[in-house]
């Protein structure tokens, strides 16, 4: 059911825009004329009249009027598996007084009808096949049926055989408003058409028009006349440009981040080399001192001493590396909270003040170290003389 009404299940594709068009050009032509029933015939088999006239029925029930769609092909009957109801008590059965109804409701034409799926929409299927359907349709009662279905419906639509093979069509062609012929793109020959025309006009059926169906259309060419297809392309087009910036947004702010790190482990680099020479040069001056004076015996002191100068400086380091590593997983958690711009530059301006805040303790620790240091070696030095 999906497949075949289009106009129900996708309302917003091309094909149901030329459904809709289909119907606005049928009332225009009948505006004043109080047109309720229409036929849809073919010229022969495949060529889509009961497809067309199911998703025209569609939309004329989406229009808000109640409409009644008729399987009138009791030969080969399509419309109760298009739209999914029991093929029992149709059609063939009313006509015919042959069914399993009681037989005080066998006229009761509500008996006959059931509703769809589509609000507003009927059908009465086309009942089980008779051997003669031919026959039942040119009785006075097919008549008083359609008569009876105008003041029921507000249209009333006529699915018939093909007009060139039975006569079916032909003889409901004179008892409804009007006859539309379905044909097949590329296939339908002309001469046939108008032996259909001819046939259907000679029995006194009026020819509303035809409609070309299964005309084939490019995929692009399909969208480009899509309005609302069009309209969801600009929107995905939108949608895109949208993603590629806020893309762009985040790479720079990883490159942002990138560099940071780069320039805070180039910083701490350069304060590890400045330990390593303060370490060096206070070492150099103690041997110097030492060697100098002759002070043997405390050179085991003084070496201890500049160990422990040593475990400081690395216990400092290891304070900064921890609190620049915090300070750059604070950075991450925040960037993942998509304030990247902001947030940046507010952990790269505190980032800068803890390294130079970290530097500046860590360089006064030292020149203090350095001046107890030399105090102590100047005491030394002192009682050595007095010595």
């Amino acid at each position: 059911m999906k497949k075949e009404l289009i106009t129900k299940y996708n309302q917003k594709s091309p094909v149901s825009e030329i459904f809709r068009s289909l119907r606005t050009n049928i009332q225009f032509m009948e505006a004043n004329k109080g047109m309720k029933t229409l036929l849809f015939t073919s010229v022969t088999q495949g060529e889509g009249k009961t497809w067309i006239s199911s998703n025209l029925a569609v939309t004329f029930a989406q229009e808000g009027k109640k409409v009644l769609i008729i399987d009138a092909d009791m030969r080969k009957s399509r419309l109760h598996l298009i739209f999914r109801r029991n093929i029992k008590n149709g059609l063939s059965n009313y006509l015919s007084g042959i069914s399993d109804i009681d037989i005080k409701d066998k006229e009761n034409l509500l008996n006959y009808i059931e509703d769809t799926e589509v609000e507003n929409l009927y059908i009465m299927t086309a009942g089980d096949t008779p051997p003669n359907p031919s026959e039942l349709l040119v009785l006075e009662k097919t008549m008083q049926l359609i008569d009876n279905l105008k003041n029921m419906f507000d249209v009333i639509i006529f699915d018939a055989p093909p007009c060139l093979i039975v006569t079916d069509a032909l003889i409901l062609s004179r008892q409804v408003d009007a006859t539309i012929i379905v044909t097949k793109y590329k296939s339908t020959k002309i001469h046939d058409i108008k032996k259909a025309k001819t046939s259907i006009e000679k029995v006194g059926g009026k020819i509303l028009g035809i409609v070309i169906n299964k005309i084939p259309i490019s995929s692009k060419e399909y969208r480009k006349n899509s309005y609302y297809i069009q309209k969801k392309d600009k929107i995905k087009s939108r949608k895109k440009s949208r993603l590629q910036e806020e893309q762009k947004i985040e790479n720079a702010s990883i490159k942002e981040e990138v560099d940071l790190k780069d320039k805070i482990n180039i910083d701490n680099e350069k304060k590890i080399d400045l330990y390593k020479e303060s370490n060096l040069n206070d070492e150099s001056l103690l041997d110097i001192n030492l060697n100098n004076e002759g002070v043997l015996n405390q050179e085991t002191t003084n070496l201890y001493k500049v160990e422990n100068l040593e475990d400081k400086v690395n216990l400092i380091n290891t304070d900064t590396d921890t609190i620049i590593e915090e300070s750059l997983n604070n950075i991450e958690q925040k960037n993942d909270d998509k304030i990247i711009e902001e947030q940046s530059t507010i952990d790269k301006v505190n980032e800068d003040k803890i390294i130079e805040t970290e530097r500046e303790r860590i360089k006064r620790e030292i020149e203090e170290e350095i001046k107890r240091f030399n105090e102590k070696r100047q005491k030394i030095i002192e009682n050595k003389k007095y010595e």
